[in-house]
This record gives structure tokens, C-alpha cells and sequence, in this order.
């Protein structure tokens, strides 16, 4: 931790800006931040709810219908459902990052001070 101080002056210096008001910055930005995710998890239950209504409203009425009759609903639906899995396990992986972001701010910023130097922390 003693090197943060040299690590947020180098960034500070290649922004043009003091390290107070660039710690200042990253901390509102760990709030929007937040924010941001938050929206995007909302928006990825709603699209999964509503893409399990829409299954059960358009299954098949009965076991003697193949469903490999209708290729186009099957190929269609597998492909909107694996991009829908997809979607939720990239939230779930990213939910310790939002969490971060709203209880630990500083942790938030001094991650995303690493990262954007490249120092492999």
C-alpha cells in the first residue's frame, strides 16, 4: 500500500490533475459505477423473466408434436437462451465489483487506479 501514493501521483500527473481531486473523482465514479451495474442487472432479470413467460406461453401443446418440426423456434430459442445465460453468469461474476463499488468505494477506485496502470496488483 505504500506504493498507492507514487502510483496516484504518476496517474494524476498523465491526467493533468491533483491526487485529491483525482481520489475525489474515483470515488463519485465508484458511485456511478454502481449505479450503471445495477441498471444492467435489472434490465438482465426483467429479460430473463420474461424469456421464461414466453417459453411456457409458446411450448409445444403436446408430447406428439416433434420439436424437431419447428427447427427455426428451436435454433432461435437455444441461441436467445445461451446469449441469456451468458448474460446472467457475466452479472453474477461482476456482482463482487458493484458491491465494492457502493460499500468500499476506496477499494473500488484504488482497483481501478491498478488497472489503469498496469501494475498487476
Amino acid at each position: 500500500m505504500e506504493k498507492l501514493t507514487p502510483l496516484l501521483e504518476r496517474l494524476a500527473e498523465k491526467l493533468g490533475v491533483t491526487t485529491d481531486m483525482l481520489w475525489k473523482a474515483l470515488l463519485r465514479q465508484a458511485l456511478l459505477d454502481g449505479l450503471v451495474s445495477l441498471v444492467q442487472y435489472v434490465v438482465v432479470i426483467v429479460w430473463t423473466a420474461y424469456l421464461v413467460r414466453l417459453s411456457y406461453r409458446y411450448r409445444l401443446p403436446d408430447e406428439t408434436n416433434d420439436p424437431l418440426d419447428h427447427p427455426f423456434i428451436m435454433v432461435g430459442g437455444s441461441i436467445v437462451w445461451l446469449a441469456t445465460v451468458a448474460l446472467v453468469l457475466i452479472a453474477l461474476f461482476t456482482l463482487p465489483t458493484t458491491l465494492a463499488a457502493f460499500f468500499n468505494p476506496e477499494y473500488w477506485a484504488l482497483k481501478k487506479v491498478l488497472s489503469l496502470l498496469g501494475t498487476g496488483y
